[in-house]
C-alpha cells in the first residue's frame, strides 16, 4: 500500500494494483476491490496518511476473516490447523535458511575488498550480515503469507478415519477350504499342490529307486557329484 500510493497527488495513487497484489496474497471480494477504488475519489478532504491507513485497515480486515474462515475448515473435518500453518512456517525458514547461508559465505569472501576503500572489513561485514539476516526475516514473512492462504483442499489431506485405515487392510474374501491356512488341516495335503507351496524339495533318487546323496555320483552320468550338478 505505501509503495503504490507515495504520488502526493490522489488522482496517482495506483490503486488497482493494490487490490491486484492483495488478489495474490488471497481471496479479495469484488465489493472491497471496488471500495478501495473509490476510497481515493470519495475522501478527497481527508489527509493522505488516513486514506492510506483505512485502505490498510479494510485489507487486514479482509486477510483476518479469510484466515479465520480457514481455521474454522480445519477445524470441522479434524485438522490442527496450528501443524499445518507451523509446517508452511518450518518449511519456509528451511528454504530460504540454506540460501541466505550461501550468501553469507560470498559476502565473507569478498568483504576483504572493503579496505581498499578506506572501510574496516569487520565493521562493514557486521553490517552487512545484519542487513542480510532482516531481509532473511522479511522473505520468511512473506513467503509464509505467500503460502498460508495457497491451503486449499483440505478435505482431501484429512487423516483417514480409523474405519478406513482398517479397510486397507482387511483380509480377502474366504472362497473355501483350498485357500488360506485351512489348506493345512490334518487330510489337506492335497491342496497344497493348488496353492502353489513347495515345503520341502522331494529327495532324487536313481534308476533302482534309491535316494541320492549329495556327495553321489549324479543320475545324469555326468561324473560329478549329485550336490555340483543337478542337486545344486
Amino acid at each position: 500500500v505505501s509503495f503504490h500510493t507515495a504520488a502526493d497527488r490522489l488522482d496517482d495513487w495506483n490503486l488497482k494494483e493494490i487490490t491486484e497484489t492483495a488478489k495474490t496474497i488471497f481471496p479479495l471480494e469484488q465489493k472491497l476491490s471496488d471500495d478501495i477504488l473509490k476510497v481515493a475519489s470519495d475522501n478527497q478532504k481527508l489527509d493522505k496518511i488516513m486514506i492510506r491507513g483505512k485502505i490498510v485497515e479494510e485489507l487486514v480486515a479482509a486477510a483476518k476473516t479469510k484466515y479465520a474462515a480457514l481455521e474454522e475448515q480445519a477445524k470441522e473435518i479434524g485438522i490442527s490447523w496450528d501443524d499445518i500453518a507451523k509446517n508452511i512456517l518450518l518449511r519456509s525458514i528451511d528454504n530460504l535458511w540454506i540460501e541466505h547461508l550461501e550468501t553469507m559465505d560470498y559476502m565473507r569472501k569478498g568483504i576483504g575488498l572493503r579496505g581498499y576503500g578506506q572501510h574496516d572489513p569487520l565493521v562493514e561485514y557486521k553490517k552487512e550480515a545484519f542487513r542480510m539476516y532482516s531481509e532473511l526475516n522479511v522473505l520468511i514473512q512473506k513467503e509464509v503469507v505467500y503460502s498460508i492462504y495457497k491451503v486449499g483442499g483440505l478435505t482431501q489431506i484429512a487423516a483417514p478415519t480409523v474405519y478406513a485405515a482398517a479397510q486397507q487392510f482387511s483380509a480377502p474374501a474366504k472362497e473355501g477350504d483350498s485357500t488360506g491356512f485351512s489348506a493345512f488341516k490334518e487330510g489337506a495335503a492335497d491342496n497344497t499342490a493348488s496353492l502353489g507351496l513347495n515345503l520341502a524339495r522331494d529327495k532324487a533318487k536313481d534308476a533302482s529307486g534309491q535316494k541320492i546323496g549329495r556327495n553321489d555320483p549324479c543320475f545324469c552320468g555326468s561324473g560329478k557329484k549329485y550336490k555340483n550338478c543337478h542337486g545344486a
